[in-house]
């Protein structure tokens, strides 16, 4: 597809020449600092590692790189290599953080059933409408701490209702 030609009696506006350059041509990125770079950040982790490790041959050849890298004179292969080891090993990190983060929610969750409404429920058996076997499944759908609760709260009519059934199960004396 082609651009529609301009209909006649229509003035076309040229525009600056600074309007024609792409966003990048204009504004240069500006270059990162050695700090900022992700072989510098990897040869930083590497030489924590080593610190922790106790072996002082590693922290020296580590720190002289790291020497290197601030010079700017870090051969390319290397720093290439240094970088694609940085962005693995923060996918790595990311990997087991959210891992963490996902078992702590489902930690979290284990008090009752997961995936349970208990506004729906409790909705279900305060409505005079429910049929008694609804009410008594959705009595059973939830956790222990709202049907101890519902218990203790208990009216009138839902003792009516439910007097058997919650005396058979122990809920009632």
């Amino acid at each position: 597809m082609g651009r529609k030609p301009i209909p006649p009696g229509i003035k076309v506006c040229k525009l600056p020449e600074s309007v024609k350059k792409p966003a990048s041509a204009q504004f240069p990125q500006k270059p990162l600092n050695y700090w900022e770079r992700p072989a510098y950040k990897h040869l930083a982790f590497l030489k924590r590692v080593a610190e922790q490790a106790g072996n002082a041959a590693e922290i020296q050849r580590v720190a002289n790189l790291m020497q290197q890298a601030m010079n700017g004179k870090l051969p390319s292969d290397l720093a290439e290599k240094l970088s694609s080891d940085y962005k693995e090993h923060r996918k790595e990190v990311s990997v087991k953080e959210s891992e963490r983060r996902r078992e702590q929610r489902m930690e979290e969750k284990k008090g009752g059933k997961i995936g349970v409404n208990v506004s729906k429920l409790t909705q279900r058996i305060w409505n005079p409408q429910t049929s008694l076997e609804n009410v008594i499944a959705a009595f059973e759908a939830l956790p222990r701490q709202d049907k101890e609760r519902l218990v203790q709260n208990i009216s009138p009519f839902l003792k009516r209702r439910l007097g058997a059934y919650l005396k058979k199960k122990g809920y009632m004396a």
